[in-house]
Formats: C-alpha cells, structure tokens, sequence
C-alpha cells in the first residue's frame, strides 16, 4: 500500500494534473465511441432492403472497419498521458512514446498498483489470441510501435502495416471492444485512487480535478 504523501512540490503537481486531464478526455472518448461500437453490435454486414443498403455507412459509423483503429490509438495515447502524469511526479517527462518503457518506469516508482496491473493487461502485454495481440504478430511488432503502426499505413522504413486484424470482426471480435472500453473505465477510476492516494488531488472531488 502506497503512503498518501505530497511527492514533489507545486509545480509538479501542476504539471501532472495537465497530463491526467488530457489523459482522461482521450480515454473517455474510447469509452464513449467504444460503448456505440458494442450497441451497434459491431455491424458489418447490412441485410435488408434497398433503403437499408443505401444507407449502410450511417448504419456501420460505429463498426470496428470504421473506427476501430483510431480508438486503440485514443486508448495509447490516453495511457501514455496517464503514465507520464505520474512520472512527473519524480522525473522529468520522457519525451518518447513507447509504452513498455513508461509502464517499467512507473512499475519502479509505483509498484503494486491496480493502475499498473491493468495497463499491462490491456495495452502492454494484451492476450497474443485477442485481434490486438494478432495484429502486433501480423506484423512483427510489440506495443512500442503503436504510435507508427495505429497512426500511419506503413512504417518510417516503407513497409505497409496490415490493419485487417482490428477491421471486420463482427459480433466475433465484440467481446474485445467491450473489453477495450472497459479499460479505459477502470485505467481512469485507477488513476484517480492513486492520485487520491499520493495525495496529489482532493480526495472529495477527484473527478473534477482530473477532468472525468
């Protein structure tokens, strides 16, 4: 159990709190659009009248083929904000994205944490079956390539990235998003207990202070 404690001075707690407030906006997009995806049941395949196919994209906007990308990269990005808050805390802001990295770095400064546990479950080190674990394979990646390979067609080398893994999954792949927007839920109440917990934000109001 972490020791509720003031761990450097204003400035810092200043800075962590932009990083925690952005961070939070970024993942409570990925619970929103994440919850239309699971509501729409992952659509994909239209069947109905001519009226209904015409209108397929409309019917399709929250599909996995349309948005799913940008989500996880929502996600990432949020736990990378996320992360780096509460690096600030001890250290200057590593300027680089990768996420295995910041997540060791936080392990070390905070260990033990329900925050910790589960950005390594969902981001860091996801189930190698589940369509992100398929896609870093597919492509001979890990996580600290997310910001290339959920941002950009093909690398900085010139090789094309496959996004088929993450498109297309239908009712099949449901259970993965489902799970992708509850992490975001539980990654954002976990940050908040740890911060309350470090004393870094009231402990009467920490939703306001992180911007959820």
């Amino acid at each position: 159990m972490l020791k509720s404690r003031r761990v450097r001075g204003k400035e810092e707690r200043v800075r962590a709190l932009g990083y925690w407030r952005l961070s939070a906006n970024f993942l409570g997009l990925v619970e929103a659009a994440g919850g239309e995806l699971v509501k729409a049941d992952n659509a994909w395949v239209v069947v109905g009248d001519t009226s209904l196919i015409d209108h397929y994209e409309e019917m399709t906007r929250w599909s996995d083929h349309r948005i799913g990308v940008p989500l996880l990269f929502n996600l990432f990005h949020g736990v990378e904000l996320m992360l780096k808050g509460f690096l600030s805390l001890k250290r200057p802001v590593p300027g680089h994205h990768r996420l295995s990295q910041l997540h060791a770095q936080f392990e070390s400064d905070f260990p033990g944490t329900t925050l910790g546990s589960v950005v390594l479950a969902s981001v860091v080190d996801p189930d190698p079956t589940s369509p992100l674990g398929r896609f870093f394979a597919t492509n001979c990646i890990d996580v600290d390539k997310w910001y290339e390979a959920l941002k950009y067609p093909e690398s900085r080398s010139g090789g094309q990235f496959d996004h088929a893994e993450l498109r297309y999954g239908a009712g099949e792949t449901l259970a993965f998003w489902d799970g992708v927007r509850r992490s975001a839920i539980e990654m954002r109440v976990a940050a908040v207990e740890l911060a309350e917990e470090l004393g870094e934000i009231p402990s009467t109001e920490p939703r306001q202070q992180l911007g959820s």
